[in-house]
């Protein structure tokens, strides 16, 4: 019924458990679990080719060069034979909610013998809220809804990642939707074309998909080739946005303005690389348009080049203004940029906090959850009160959300805590813009 498709590149470490829960849910619900080692170094390939399981069927696939995830799900969805497929990393699993959800399994099972098109699993993002799972679930219903009549499922709905989604099969195929074959990025088009052919959607409580954030993945990393990949991403979404019904038009232009907001982030690092920019028209295109979106309040707009520089001077500035310890809260593609910016400025960041993913260290920066920033836990030296923290999150209400809490748990550690807004700006933190109740 279900073939699960996971891309594996240097995940030794995790894979077992991986073939631990899809073993543990083929009791329950039939699978396939197909494994595409996409050239790995770790080992990986070579515990992969001796897995061995008379309780799950197993199909291996091993690329013959490093592809990204784009291209090993694409290999895996051309031997995928079940009704449906549903996309699962190679260092998260799906749980039950709670054990007495496991009796709600024909539920799920019910849905999917039915044809719905997608079904949305749980989601719990990391360890963190795992442990809290069984004490907050709440049984949904699996109510089928047909989403021309709902409509507003389409905003609701995150539409970036892949994965924690169930798919039929039939409409990847009919479509011929496929991944595109980059190194970031790759899955938006991907998950928004499924939703823009869907008829009908649902979604359980009954499984969760628990996502573990990889501070080594694709995905928080950023190369010369990541402006491209991630422009890329942008075009196919606008060339869905062209072929689309008008109903369904709005819903794709806020998935372009959301994806060309970031575009700026990917190009930040290179930008003392000299000519890298002039190299692509079509980028400058883009950027241009993001600046002069974002750019209203000022009455004028700079080529894409002059608008870089003034934000890699802007944050430099701000980053020279303190002499103390910065604190970078997430670990996301903006954080990613503002490290490689500040460590080509001679400036460093102190610690990285990001509740979704792992303790570890990323560039030879300690990456831990805000939880740690007690003072039990922190160095004799980071307890003087002489750190700020930067919220990297470009939507508003959830950089103040995020500000709030940071504020609310370590208000004795930092001098002041610090926010990115939707235009670029770096703003103080305060009370007074969290919302009431």
């Amino acid at each position: 019924m279900l073939s699960v498709i996971t891309p594996v590149f240097n995940q030794r470490k995790t894979l077992s458990r991986v073939i631990e829960c899809l073993i543990r849910l083929t009791r329950l619900i039939p699978c396939e679990l197909i494994l595409i080692d996409d050239k790995s170094t770790d080992g990986s390939a070579e515990y992969i080719q001796s897995v061995m399981s008379q309780s799950i069927d197993l199909k291996k696939i091993f690329l013959k060069a490093n592809s990204g995830p784009g291209a090993a799900r694409n290999a895996g969805l051309n031997v995928a034979s079940k009704k449906y497929v549903m996309f699962l990393d190679s260092d998260d699993e799906i749980i039950f909610q709670t054990d007495k959800h496991r009796n709600n399994i024909r539920k799920i099972l019910s849905l999917l013998e039915s044809s719905v098109d997608i079904v949305r699993l749980g989601h719990n993002k990391g360890e963190w809220l795992r442990a809290s799972a069984n004490e907050s679930a709440k049984d949904q219903e699996c109510h089928t809804l047909v989403i021309d009549k709902n409509p507003e499922i389409l905003d609701q709905i995150p539409l970036v990642e892949c994965w924690g989604y169930i798919i039929r099969r039939r409409l990847i195929t009919t479509n011929n939707i496929r991944f595109l074959e980059t190194r970031i990025a790759e899955d938006q088009p991907f998950i928004t074309e499924v939703f823009l052919n869907a008829e009908t959607y649902s979604e359980t409580s009954t499984l969760n998909y628990v996502h573990y954030g990889n501070s080594t993945g694709a995905a928080t990393s950023i190369r010369e080739t990541s402006a491209g990949d991630y422009l890329q991403a942008i075009d196919q979404v606008s060339i869905l946005k062209a072929q689309a019904l008008s109903k369904r038009k709005i819903f794709l232009e806020n998935i372009i303005q959301d994806l060309t907001r970031f575009l700026p982030w990917y190009c930040l690092p290179y930008l003392q690389d000299e000519g890298w920019l002039d190299q692509s028209a079509r980028l400058n295109s883009a950027l241009q348009a993001v600046f002069t979106r974002e750019s209203k309040d000022r009455g004028h707009t700079a080529p894409p080049t002059e608008e870089l520089k003034r934000l890699a001077e802007k944050y430099v500035a701000f980053g020279r203004e303190y002499t103390g310890r910065i604190y970078l809260y997430g670990l996301s593609p903006i954080a990613v940029s503002l490290v490689e910016l500040f460590q080509k400025s001679g400036l460093g960041v102190h610690t990285i906090v990001d509740d979704y993913r792992k303790h570890g260290m990323y560039r030879g920066i300690p990456l831990i959850k805000l939880e740690d920033l007690n003072q039990d836990k922190l160095e004799p030296e980071d307890k003087d009160g002489n750190n700020i923290m930067l919220v990297t999150q470009l939507v508003a209400n959830v950089a103040i959300r995020l500000a709030n809490r940071a504020d609310r748990d370590c208000r004795e550690r930092f001098q002041s805590i610090w926010m990115l807004d939707d235009s670029f700006k770096i703003r103080k933190f305060e009370k007074s813009m969290v919302p009431l109740k």
